[in-house]
């Protein structure tokens, strides 16, 4: 989601189309003028205030970070609920197209774990990823989480 009028409307669209599935709202941001927003601009305290005004089961974060970036997102959000949250970083640096392969491989799923770990320790609930993320940089991930 980029805009707070759009994650209010899909969240509450969500709960009545789906009463008892649970509702995740998830937003993608980067680092600009104001800290980290939206691609629209918005701040990301913003976005995720009006996210959780619309009353989703859990909040999220996703894409255009990788997880060492997202490090600062993830703590000031994790300080605005107790909600589940949900992370998905980047699987290596921003690419102009999210489908181009990415160089150096072992190294990019070695540096999405550090960050991927890091925004554990920070908070997140459920971690994945997003662009770049293959099965390999999932696999690792999973291996090195802590059992349980």
């Amino acid at each position: 989601m980029y805009h707070p009028v759009e994650a209010q409307a899909g969240v509450r669209a969500a709960g009545r189309a789906a009463p008892r599935l649970p509702v995740i709202v998830s937003s993608t941001y980067a680092l600009g003028d104001q800290g980290f927003q939206t691609p629209l601009g918005i701040p990301a305290e913003r976005m995720h205030a009006a996210a959780l005004e619309a009353g989703p089961d859990a909040v999220g974060v996703n894409c255009s970070l990788e997880g060492r970036k997202m490090l600062g997102l993830v703590e000031r959000l994790r300080a605005q609920t107790d909600l589940p949250l949900v992370v998905q970083p980047q699987g290596g640096p921003a690419e102009i197209d999210c489908r181009a392969p990415r160089r150096d491989p072992a190294a990019q799923v070695a540096e999405f774990v550090r960050g991927a770990l890091a925004l554990v320790d920070a908070g997140a609930d459920a971690i994945g990823g997003c662009c770049g993320a293959t099965p390999e940089h999932i696999a690792a991930l999973a291996a090195a989480l802590p059992p349980g």
